[in-house]
């Protein structure tokens, strides 16, 4: 590679990165507002009962998902040893935990021993029509 070739190359990786921090900086930037609408909303819906709204060939609706913690390793084990729930440990992941215990919550069902709900949390969600 020439000198050259190498500088035009350099210059270009250098503006690259520059543009990837300004569209970075503006992700953040909508990211927020969008956070800062949809607490908004979700708060109208909660205080209005609204389940939902159709507007512009689009389903707005309000969801809610539970956020839990494994407080004692070892009942959850043994909770997933007598429902053999393998997967639930086999991935080592929160989220699958959270999955199953929001599902858990919302049907009624039992949520792991040695588990604890942590946090609900609503937000508006939009869908296909």
């Amino acid at each position: 590679m020439q000198e050259q070739e190498l500088d035009e190359k350099l210059k270009k990786l250098m503006e690259l990165s520059d543009e990837i921090d300004e569209v970075t900086a503006k992700v953040k930037a909508l990211n927020a507002e969008y956070d800062e609408l949809n607490w908004e909303l979700t708060q109208y819906f909660q205080q209005t009962n609204m389940q939902g709204k159709k507007i512009f060939g689009k389903n707005f609706f309000l969801t809610s998902r539970t956020f839990c913690k494994v407080e004692d390793p070892v009942k959850f084990e043994e909770w997933v040893e007598r429902n053999q729930a393998w997967k639930l440990v086999m991935a080592r992941n929160a989220n699958k935990i959270n999955a199953f215990v929001d599902e858990a919550v919302k049907t009624g069902q039992e949520i792991p021993e040695g588990v604890i709900p942590g946090f609900i949390q609503h937000s508006i969600r939009m869908g296909k029509a």
